[in-house]
């Protein structure tokens, strides 16, 4: 995710660390740590094991930051595939804007400085499985079950439960920002579900930070609140899928019309809530 640039403009996006991948085809590949100029060689670390690597002080920050994102990337695919994916590893084209690119390594600078944990290849992964999981149960008969063979393949068959943590994180930080956030949160609360409960600002800014989970009806309270602050940060930061399970799913049982959800739906540039409204209540 560290992304490279020739542009003078990128400053400090330029490539600042090799990864040279030595594969064993009975343990997890060998990974050396070399400079771009291929002159000097930093350490080395086992993929399924990055805690090897020790000479972090020898690192300027822009490669700590590379080296980290490198780790998280190995360490994802420990966590949520097979470790013998290790062993074949390559380049997944994705191509962001460069504002949005100098936005990750500026903010992954600051967390890296001050100690604090940045993983962005966990949610990624785990995105990317989830969404495999969902195409492929939406695909017709025989399509589906090509689909499925293919997930057993990589051992991805088995039921997962959904992790929607990531997004109900990114929906209260929104929710932060927000003038009078606990008073409205209580008023959609009583509003849409019969519920009397009162959210403290704090326990907010703690559903925000992971620190606390919450139930599915407070999160599509918040949902309903940015619709009417902030419908830009949902269109942008969670997807058809997202919402659905979010806050379409939950206000399925509320006070909430099936006219009413489609009437909300089109704030937001998503068509395809739209159409799944209309087909699925």
């Amino acid at each position: 995710m560290y992304i490279y640039s020739k542009s003078a403009k990128a400053g400090f996006l330029m490539k600042h660390l090799i990864f040279n991948v030595k594969r064993n085809l009975k343990k997890s590949p060998k990974i050396y740590v070399v400079s771009p100029d291929k002159k000097i060689t930093y350490g080395s670390f086992s993929a399924s094991n990055p805690s090897e690597f020790e000479n972090w002080d020898a690192l300027s920050t822009p490669q700590k930051i590379e080296l980290t994102q490198y780790m998280h990337n190995m360490q994802a695919i420990c966590n949520h595939l097979d470790t013998s994916g290790l062993n074949e590893q390559t380049d997944f084209r994705l191509r962001l804007p460069l504002s949005f690119i100098q936005c990750i390594n500026e903010i992954n600078t600051l967390a890296i400085n001050t100690d604090v944990e940045m993983d962005l290849f966990d949610p990624i992964v785990v995105a990317l499985i989830q969404q495999l999981k969902i195409v492929s149960t939406k695909l017709p008969t025989t399509e589906k079950k090509l689909a499925f063979a293919a997930l057993e393949k990589i051992g991805l068959s088995e039921y997962r439960k959904m992790d929607y943590s990531k997004q109900i994180q990114g929906i209260f930080y929104d929710l932060l920002a927000v003038h009078n956030k606990s008073e409205k949160l209580q008023l959609y609360a009583k509003e849409l579900f019969n519920k009397d409960k009162v959210i403290t600002p704090k326990s907010l800014e703690d559903i925000a930070n992971g620190k606390l989970s919450t139930s599915k009806w407070l999160v599509a309270c918040a949902i309903e609140i940015l619709l009417q602050e902030n419908p830009a940060s949902l269109e942008k930061g969670l997807s058809v899928d997202d919402l659905f399970m979010l806050w379409v799913k939950p206000l399925e049982g509320s006070k909430c019309s099936k006219n009413e959800l489609i009437s909300k739906a089109t704030l937001m540039n998503k068509p395809g809530l739209v159409a799944r409204i209309e087909n699925t209540i």
